[in-house]
């Protein structure tokens, strides 16, 4: 191969290189977050565990850093020249949660139940013991109530279903998953929409 030949492969390939290179650091006000169910801003890019990168709002890049913490030690670590903002100033939290474990298994004297952590940061619950109905809770950091409904206990699979493709859900208990699942799996389904 002549030098020039082998001179321009390699400059190919650092092409390539930076090109798969993820962009990380502070975004301006034109992406929008890429966590599913969100609306929000992106506010900073990071590195994306499957390789290349992704944006997300304050409270998803508050998500990423509790999910993905070799990643965000890395970002925490990067010299000045590379990154010179702090990720932990973009990562905001407020009154949501970031883990479905963080928010208790039982509210409101053990009267509801904890099912999944909804994307937008809020936990779902629903009543323990349903008689005819199960009522649901939608509740953030401080507990306070954000959205409540009710639904015949026949329709609950339904409505659980429906309030995950609607909102979307980081986690939930593993028993509505395999509740979801065996359901679907009798109609079908798949419980993970795949």
């Amino acid at each position: 191969m002549s030098s020039g030949r082998a001179s321009s492969v390699a400059s190919r390939d650092r092409q390539i290189r930076r090109d798969l290179e993820p962009d990380v650091g502070p975004l301006d006000d034109s992406h929008e977050c890429e966590a599913g169910h969100c609306d929000d801003p992106a506010v900073f890019a990071v590195p994306a565990p499957e390789g290349g990168d992704a944006r997300f709002c304050g409270f998803h890049l508050a998500w990423f850093r509790d999910h993905h913490p070799g990643i965000w030690t890395r970002l925490q670590s990067a010299p000045s020249h590379i990154l010179d903002d702090d990720p932990d100033e973009f990562a905001v939290v407020g009154r949501r949660f970031t883990a479905l474990e963080d928010a208790p298994k039982r509210i409101r004297g053990g009267e509801f139940v904890r099912v999944a952590l909804l994307t937008d940061g809020r936990v779902l619950y629903e009543t323990a013991d349903p008689d005819d109905q199960v009522d649901y809770l939608a509740v953030n950091a401080k507990l306070t109530e954000t959205a409540s409904g009710s639904v015949p206990v026949d329709r609950a699979g339904d409505w659980l279903r429906a309030n995950r493709q609607k909102h979307g859900w980081l986690d939930c208990e593993e028993s509505v998953r395999r509740a979801l699942r065996g359901e679907e799996q009798q109609n079908g389904g798949d419980p993970d929409g795949e």
